[in-house]
Order: structure tokens, then sequence, then C-alpha cells
């Protein structure tokens, strides 16, 4: 309390003092001391000190209230606003949370259909396919020459054809063709056995059962014809 009367009485000597000091009181006194040609008594100098110090008390008390006006209309300016700040704070908190539940709905709903997904692929039988690799068909390479004494007289042309494999097969079907047709098939071989079709036009067509062809089993045959005859092509026949 004395600190601020204290400070009342600084304020109320400057508010003093700028009035008594100021130029219009100066100019006041001058004048009347020229018009009278003497000094102002105390008696009249005293109350317009006192006076003076009246108006200094008002002027510091005015001072003293303005200025707490401003500081009361700067704090409630500042309440307005916190609440303002507030109310902002709050709207935009609920829209945080209303974010974060639409989020954690939608994470929630996602994990569910992972979930389900998962399960029926868990549940789906597994179907594994293994194919085996597949070995290389087997090649047959064949060489030919001409018989000179044809086995046959009513089929003066005659060539003798040998056929190899490049593995062992067994029972496999043979097709040779040539440029003419054929008119008999002969075995150069002992306990040669076979079946087919035979004799068919420009081919001959079977199916071997005794021996196996190998590459160091050929087959050896003779093709007579009543033309010139050549072997065209000698292939494997598969099912």
């Amino acid at each position: 309390m004395l600190n601020d009367f204290w400070v009342f009485i600084l304020a109320v000597k400057d508010q003093w003092l700028s009035l008594l000091g100021s130029g219009m009181v100066a100019m006041i006194v001058f004048a009347i001391e020229h018009f009278r040609g003497r000094s102002i008594p105390w008696s009249i100098v005293l109350p317009i000190m006192l006076a003076g110090l009246l108006v200094a008390c008002f002027l510091a008390w005015r001072c003293v209230y303005h200025q707490t006006q401003r500081q009361q209309r700067a704090i409630v300016d500042l309440r307005e606003e916190n609440s303002e700040s507030r109310g902002d704070v709050k709207a935009l908190r609920a829209q945080v949370d209303r974010l974060e539940s639409e989020e954690a709905r939608k994470t929630a709903a996602a994990v569910a259909r992972l979930g389900e997904r998962t399960q029926a692929l868990a549940d789906r039988p597994i179907r594994v396919t293994v194919t085996a690799p597949q070995e290389p068909r087997p090649k047959v390479t064949w060489t030919q020459e001409d018989v000179q004494s044809p086995p046959h007289e009513d089929a003066p042309h005659a060539v003798r054809v040998t056929v190899r494999a490049d593995r062992t097969l067994v029972e496999p079907d043979l097709e040779i063709e040539c440029n003419t047709a054929i008119a008999q098939a002969d075995c150069d071989m002992p306990d040669f056995g076979y079946s087919g079709r035979g004799i068919r036009g420009t081919k001959f067509e079977f199916t071997a059962s005794n021996p196996k062809l190998s590459p160091d089993q050929p087959w050896i045959f003779i093709l007579s014809a009543k033309a010139s005859i050549s072997v065209i092509d000698v292939r494997l026949i598969w099912p």
C-alpha cells in the first residue's frame, strides 16, 4: 500500500509541477504584477498553488483511471479472444475426433475384409501340378543303296534301306516313304517280326516286334518297285 501511495505522490508532483511551470500561469502572474506594479502577495499565491495541487491530484487520478480502463478493456478483449480460440480448439478437436473415428472404422472394415479373404484362401485347397520334364522324342537315321539283283522278277528295281535309332525303341511304328509305288517289301534280317498296314502306295508302314531298334541294332529292308525307286523319308509314327 505504501508503494502505491508513493507512486500516487510522485504522479501528483509531476502533474503539479507541470501546472505551476506552464507558460499560462507564468503569463498570468507576470500580467498581474505588471499592472499592479508590485509582486503578488503570498495570500494569493498559496491559494493558486493549492488549487494547482487539487487539479494535479485530479489529473493523476484521471490518468490512472484511464490506464486502468484501457487495461480492463484489453483484458476483456483477451478473454473474448481466448473464449473464441477455445471454441475453435473445441471445434477442431471434435473434427479431429470424428475423422479419427471414421478412419478407425475404415481400418477395422479393411482388416475384417482382409481377414475374410485370408480365411477364404486358407480354406481353398491348393492344387499343385508337377509336370515332369519331357524327354525329347527319339530320332531315326537311314541310308540307302541300290540293289543290283532285285529279289522279285516282276519288280526289277530295288533299294536297300538301313534304319538306325538314337536310342533303344521297343515295338516302334515306322513309316518309309519312297518316290514311287512300292511293289514288295522284304526284311533283310533273320527272325524279323512285324505287323501293321504294310504297303500303301509309296509308303511302307509297320510295327516291329523283334528285334528292338537301337543304335547298335539297325533294321534293314529291301523295297522293290517296277520303276526306279529311292527313299524320300523314314520317320516314326506317333499316336
